[in-house]
């Protein structure tokens, strides 16, 4: 998320290259977990608790992917806007680098509350997934107001609408996790 950010809002030559080479090991990374989780399951050899908990982790791991694709959206909407020579104004990237920012405090939470079972932290989690869809409406009727007042150009605000939505749809994802940790214990106990 942080890569991302920083290559949205920052445009630094070679962050794109350093986000891609993570975006796709992260999706490497999912899909072993997601291979060995499978394995672990199917093998017959959990016991109950350990299955529940295996499948906590798969449904993570599927939320992770999930981050993942959406900030590879972002990434191909940011580089679509730069390749038609245009670019967002300033206002337009710093109302982003803020749903980044709130993005990045779901994320944070969710590990969190899933790392160590912070049951509080996943609860606000899903009460601050509310500033996003808040954020996401207002940034988009303060586009429109700037496209009206031709501060920003009218043919970003299918772009710009589509970036605040992968994000909502981030923060989505962000709330998965925080849910899941909410349901129980989800790191295995190989002792039990």
């Amino acid at each position: 998320l942080q890569q991302i950010k920083e290559e949205v809002v920052t445009f630094e030559a070679g962050r794109r290259e350093v986000f891609l080479t993570t975006s796709t090991n992260v999706k490497t990374l999912c899909d072993r977990i997601e291979a060995y989780l499978t394995k672990m399951f199917s093998s017959g050899t959990l016991t109950e608790k350990q299955s529940e908990q295996t499948a906590s982790l798969l449904f993570v791991t599927n939320h992770l992917e999930r981050i993942s694709d959406r900030c590879r959206e972002v990434d191909e909407i940011h580089e679509r806007i730069g390749t038609n020579g245009k670019a967002l104004s300033e206002t337009a990237q710093n109302d982003l680098a803020k749903c980044f920012d709130i993005n990045l405090r779901l994320f944070d939470g969710a590990m969190d509350a899933v790392m160590n079972g912070n049951m509080e932290v996943a609860q606000q989690i899903t009460k601050e997934k509310n500033k996003m869809r808040k954020s996401q409406k207002r940034l988009n009727k303060d586009h429109l107001l700037r496209v009206e007042q031709q501060l920003c150009d009218p043919a970003l605000t299918n772009d710009f609408s589509t970036l605040l939505y992968s994000l909502d749809r981030l923060a989505d994802s962000c709330v998965g996790i925080a849910e899941e940790a909410m349901e129980g214990d989800i790191l295995l106990d190989l002792d039990e």
